[in-house]
């Protein structure tokens, strides 16, 4: 069971950070009049992802400051968890609880994350929160959040990010046979049944994934940050190839680009309007045109491989409209790169380039600017593998 762990209240005015922001709450002679409720909150502080150096050795000796705040100026503080030494990637599975009762405000949970020192004061890593509203806990009874939240030592400046495991519950509630962990794992099954490239998801990887896929989504606000502050990039794509050579900014794609911006990257990164330099405006519509009364090899195996690429995924290439728009661009690069004609990874390149571009035309260009200029193709019997040489 659960272990209370957690100091006496304190009445006070608390600065809740959250998202970037400093927060006042209320004093008490401000609120008016409700019903209270009793509540239990219980979190499980798991792990933490990369932090900042706190020490000369390159690591940190990290642990958290938990807490729990309510709109009426009162703090719970819990107590901070062990330390772990020099790491940047940290575990605890630590437990804390808490039994409060609030009027109808909404429960805010605080997270500071320090790095242990043996001799002066302790560094500050990070902080983040989480807001609760109690709307959700009174509709449901309780509220179960297994996420991960980006820390941040100033605002708008990431520091790591750290996993916790939070129930908001009714008392009442939580005395009753509820079980939080299979909330979760049905949470999971329905909305998680693939995952975000469309590729069906094993009953027993969609519990995990829940939590993975809130590291994502934190991961994404970290690459939106670093890319814009760092480069105050607004639209990429006039930048010519020389920019990507640089180093900082061949650090932030290591780093990861962010998901709404690769579409465009990746047309600046391939040059791609150099290769439409001097081209008809219709060229790829003519060849499609083309391509329709043409029946080889190549096209027999694109439109075996079409059906197959997508098949069982949740993704745009799996619809109608989506394989005809993927054999349309198979077969114009056919016709546009002889030499290689059709190999059956290239279905497969099209699909992931169909997740960041929107127009089929930029993905055509994508293919054919990222393709090879020559190819070796393996004629060994029963071979059917070209060996790319670029």
């Amino acid at each position: 069971m659960w272990s209370v762990s957690c100091l006496t209240p304190m009445a006070c005015h608390v600065s809740v950070f959250s998202g970037g922001r400093m927060v006042k709450a209320a004093a008490p002679e401000q609120l008016l009049t409700r019903v209270q409720q009793t509540y239990e909150v219980v979190i499980e502080i798991i792990e933490a992802k990369n932090l900042i150096a706190g020490d000369r050795s390159g690591f940190s000796d990290p642990y958290v400051k938990p807490a729990v705040v309510i709109a009426e100026g009162i703090e719970y503080k819990l107590e901070k968890t062990p330390k772990i030494k020099q790491t940047l990637n940290p575990y605890w599975g630590c437990v804390r609880e808490v039994t409060l009762s609030t009027e109808k405000d909404d429960i805010y949970l605080l997270f500071e994350v320090w790095d242990w020192d043996r001799i002066g004061r302790d560094d500050f890593l990070g902080r983040c929160s989480w807001r609760v509203p109690i709307c959700d806990i009174d509709d449901t009874g309780g509220v179960v959040l297994d996420m991960w939240l980006m820390l941040e030592g100033a605002p708008e400046v990431t520091t790591g990010e750290l996993r916790v495991l939070a129930t908001v519950a009714l008392a009442d509630f939580v005395r009753g046979d509820w079980d939080p962990e299979a909330d979760l794992a049905r949470t999971a099954r329905t909305s998680h049944a693939y995952d975000r490239f469309g590729v069906p998801l094993p009953p027993a990887l969609r519990r995990p994934y829940l939590s993975w896929y809130s590291y994502l989504a934190v991961r994404e606000m970290r690459q939106l940050a670093a890319w814009g502050e760092t480069l105050g990039i607004t639209n990429p794509i006039e930048h010519s190839r020389e920019f990507f050579r640089q180093h900082k900014v061949k650090e932030l794609v290591w780093l990861g680009i962010p998901r709404n911006r690769r579409g465009e990257m990746y047309l600046a990164a391939l040059a791609v309007d150099s290769k439409r330099f001097g081209l008809a405006s219709n060229y790829y519509e003519k060849l499609c045109e083309a391509s329709g009364g043409i029946q080889n090899q190549h096209f027999i195996d694109i439109d075996k491989d079409v059906t197959r690429t997508a098949e069982g995924k949740n993704t745009f290439a799996a619809t109608a409209t989506g394989r005809a728009s993927l054999k349309r661009i198979l077969k114009a690069y056919a016709l546009r790169n002889p030499v290689l004609g059709y190999c059956q990874s290239l279905s497969y390149i099209v699909e992931a380039l169909m997740f960041v571009l929107t127009n089929e035309e930029d993905i055509f260009w994508c293919v054919g600017a990222g393709s090879p200029r020559s190819a070796f193709v393996d004629t060994r019997p029963h071979a059917r593998t070209c060996l790319i040489v670029s």
